[in-house]
């Protein structure tokens, strides 16, 4: 039974008037009519007595009226506790970015959003790839700051593209590499790759093995890292080449080269993801302010 009609029947049983208990549930007479009937149908009892003068509760309408009037006001007091809910979800706004990719638009965001929504605790955490995607799973952040490469979010979240981020070839200075301008994928056979362990980034292994039956290339792997700083280390420490997103050039020094491809299609996307189902009223002031930092159309 509809909780509507529960509803409709505690208010004509207080006002015991048809056309003043349609008014004050802002539906018609004949409507609330209709729908005492079908609850008197479904019971298999009459809830009212009715003539052309008068509308009076049955015996056994009296009875079961206190047990009504209980459900429909725990009904409200649930949707009472749920937008209090929403209220205080709503009071603060936690984001995670992907260690490095958006250490530059950080600062900027956080205190303009500050400025402009006070009364809002804003947070921000830092997280390697396959932490960022599983605080996202599980509800630990509202808003992710990422790159795009897992498919399986793509139901489950609303994704804004900020830019695009080439993947490059990074190898130290010192390395015959180091000279080219540009490389093709190509004119790496032969060499070492360091990439990323299944185990710790597995959408972003699948990734990079997705671009390279793309390129009808099989890498010869001599390391897979698990974290960023390990990966660096491998680079300075001329242990092969690596495939890192221009984005990094920034953080490291002058001892590594950072080579872009070719082939257009070696990049990923940076993007702004949160999920569908999150209730949290601040996302959508949060991405203004991020979609006119990159430029983009709200």
């Amino acid at each position: 039974m509809k909780l509507q009609y529960l509803s409709e029947f505690v208010m004509l049983a207080h006002t015991l008037n048809f056309s003043i208990a349609a008014k004050r549930l802002h539906i018609s007479q004949p409507v609330l009519s209709t729908h005492i009937k079908t609850m008197e149908t479904e019971l298999g009892f009459e809830l009212f007595v009715r003539n052309r003068r008068s509308v009076a509760l049955s015996e056994i309408g009296k009875e079961i009226l206190p047990e009504m009037v209980e459900v429909v006001e725990r009904y409200h007091d649930a949707l009472d506790t749920a937008q209090k809910f929403l209220d205080a979800q709503s009071s603060k706004l936690t984001i995670g970015y992907l260690y490095n990719a958006f250490r530059d638009l950080l600062p900027s965001l956080s205190r303009e959003f500050s400025n402009e929504h006070p009364g809002i605790d804003f947070r921000m955490h830092s997280f390697g790839y396959q932490g960022i995607t599983n605080a996202m799973y599980q509800d630990a952040i509202d808003v992710a700051f990422t790159i795009d490469v897992d498919e399986s979010l793509n139901d489950l979240c609303h994704i804004v593209k900020l830019k695009e981020d080439p993947i490059c070839c990074v190898v130290r200075s010192d390395d015959p590499l180091a000279k080219y301008k540009t490389l093709s994928i190509n004119d790496l056979r032969g060499e070492s790759f360091i990439l990323p362990h299944p185990d710790d980034s597995a959408n972003l292994a699948f990734f990079y093995d997705e671009l390279f039956q793309k390129s009808g290339f099989t890498p010869h792997i001599s390391m897979q890292y698990r974290e960023i700083d390990t990966r660096y280390l491998a680079i300075e420490s001329g242990e092969g080449v690596a495939l890192v997103g221009r984005h990094f050039q920034q953080f490291m020094g002058d001892d590594v080269v950072f080579i872009p491809f070719a082939e257009s299609f070696w990049k990923y996307d940076l993007c702004a993801m949160w999920k569908k189902s999150n209730p949290n009223k601040s996302i959508p002031a949060l991405m203004e302010l991020v979609t006119e930092a990159f430029g983009l159309e709200a």
